[in-house]
């Protein structure tokens, strides 16, 4: 099941009910029925809710047999992510579409305040990944040295033949048009190749050290 890694809970013999239109995203699942606030999906014993409405992004709640009752000594964390009638708070945001298809859009607690506004680091990769001379890339939080927080993004381009300060602008303007004008990344480095886990992931922590 591709893109569910953000949820251990998602039983392996029912994954097959989560996989539609895999060209659309890496992390999606549909037919889901509303429920009071939430949209809820059942897969077995497996049960999911996203509080939010319409057209806007909500954190994914899960519940089922494997569910934990608490963390080990910490029950301040206990607190934050156990909720009433068993439910989990994963802290991962989704948003729907106008077709009822749910996308992950990152973590809730990754928001950090660029130039005054808050971003969502993983909006603007995802905004980035899709210019059509990107292969992939990688977006994410830098402290600067007075203290303030500046978005980074490390890139492979299709082409291997380019001019960086160009290419640079014009990644920065793309990203502009699609989202509003301050999430653009301030620092675009460019490589061949970003450097990948064992599980052929993107090693966030190797590229946070480039």
């Amino acid at each position: 099941m591709s893109g569910f890694a953000f949820c251990n809970y998602l039983p392996i013999n029912s994954a097959d009910n989560f996989i539609t239109k895999p060209e659309r995203s890496l992390a999606h699942f549909s037919d889901v029925s509303a429920h009071q606030q939430f949209v809820v999906v059942e897969c077995g014993s497996f049960v999911a809710r996203i509080a939010f409405s319409d057209n806007e992004e909500g954190i994914l709640w899960v519940r089922g047999d494997s569910s934990t009752p608490l963390y080990w000594n910490r029950p301040d964390k206990t607190a934050e992510t156990i909720r009433e009638g068993g439910w989990i708070y994963t802290g991962d945001r989704f948003v729907r579409d106008a077709d009822g298809f749910h996308f992950f859009r990152g973590r809730a607690d990754d928001l950090i305040k660029i130039s005054g506004q808050w971003v969502y680091p993983l909006e603007v990769e995802l905004c980035l990944a899709e210019h059509p001379d990107v292969r992939e890339c990688a977006v994410f939080a830098a402290e600067l040295p007075d203290r303030r927080m500046t978005l980074k993004a490390v890139v492979v381009m299709n082409s291997r033949s380019f001019d960086e300060g160009n290419t640079t602008k014009k990644l920065q303007d793309y990203v502009k048009a699609k989202l509003l004008p301050y999430k653009y990344p301030r620092d675009i480095r460019f490589i061949d190749e970003l450097p990948k886990t064992g599980t052929g992931k993107i090693d966030r922590q190797a590229v946070m050290r480039m």
